[in-house]
């Protein structure tokens, strides 16, 4: 049967679960309207997105400005992906509806319906990682040069991922129907503000609007692969690399600690670190445990280029191995 909770594909042992509940209990940080004080931030980030759309198509357009905009628009724009992840396994506000008004703005600035994660993510990704029900797994792609691996991850997988949400959508209107409805109330907001700023200034929606959405999507499945290519899928802590640096798990929400949030899906972005430190560090693989990205990039993607495992053997891309149906059974 098919839930809306994320789910990891192995089951914690009962000593880290225990450890993870005592570490994510609430300590008197929570808002009136927020579950947690910290998605102030959040907030935050997501009105930065859409108001600098919003600058972008009005005024006149000055290319020495765009060249510096543009890539800020795409980082807030990915921001917004990570965001939307993290919505879809812990709501933000406690109000139902207040939440569903936050999902159309993520859908705005993501450029993508926010429930959409629920399939493909919570349901395929969490549940089956790496195996041949994972959409979303690493080792459909198997090119020589691991960088072109995440480069091209994204397009290459692309197709599986809208059939996969396709059908969950199909499923959803006969189990699901609160989930299909905001579905689609999220993707017709999404072809509306889309349709709309490209008929005002095509130029500026190309600049504001695609790229930057485009960046995004591409940017979370990269990531993606770089948290889970050549780890051991089978293992209770090493199915995941981390990036612990705190310059970029404070811009990226704490996306970094990516062990801990595959343990618990549901726990708040903001104490992973915390469930980190206590759950994961002592026992993880130190070769999982990366304090910079763009370091880690450089020297295995860039300099390294072969695509190697925990063991230093060669990982063996699973490019014949037929797809699984995850929703088998719903």
């Amino acid at each position: 049967m098919i839930t809306a909770g994320g789910a990891v594909g192995e089951t914690p042992s009962r000593t880290t679960a225990r450890m993870i509940r005592s570490l994510t209990r609430p300590r008197g940080h929570e808002g009136k309207w927020l579950r947690r004080r910290a998605d102030l931030r959040s907030l935050i980030f997501v009105a930065c997105t859409i108001a600098l759309t919003v600058q972008a198509f009005l005024r006149t357009p000055r290319w020495t400005v765009e060249i510096v905009l543009v890539p800020f628009a795409c980082f807030l724009s990915f921001c917004c992906a990570v965001i939307t992840h993290n919505s879809m396994h812990t709501r933000v506000f406690r109000q139902r509806w207040m939440n569903g008004v936050f999902q159309l703005l993520l859908s705005i600035g993501y450029g993508h319906p926010a429930s959409a994660f629920e399939p493909g993510h919570n349901l395929s990704h969490h549940r089956y990682p790496q195996s041949a029900r994972d959409v979303s797994r690493t080792t459909r792609v198997g090119f020589r040069w691991n960088l072109l691996n995440v480069v091209l991850f994204y397009p290459l997988v692309l197709g599986s991922v809208v059939r996969s949400e396709r059908r969950y959508l199909s499923w959803a209107w006969r189990h699901r129907r609160r989930w299909f409805w905001r579905y689609t109330r999220e993707a017709a907001v999404v072809v509306a503000v889309s349709g709309a700023l490209a008929c005002s200034d095509w130029r500026m929606f190309v600049l504001y609007a695609a790229i930057p959405k485009l960046y995004a999507a591409w940017g979370i499945f990269a990531i993606n692969f770089v948290q889970h290519d050549g780890c051991d899928a089978g293992s209770e802590l090493d199915h995941s690399r981390n990036f612990v640096g705190r310059v970029l798990n404070w811009l990226a929400f704490n996306n970094g600690f990516h062990t801990v949030h595959h343990l618990a899906p549901a726990a708040h972005w903001s104490d992973l670190p915390a469930i980190h430190a206590k759950v994961v560090h002592p026992h993880i693989h130190p070769a999982l445990e990366q304090r910079s990205l763009l370091s880690w990039s450089w020297k295995k993607l860039v300099l390294g280029r072969e695509r190697v495992g925990l063991d230093g053997r060669p990982v063996q891309p699973m490019l014949m191995v037929q797809d699984q149906d995850w929703m088998e059974g719903a």
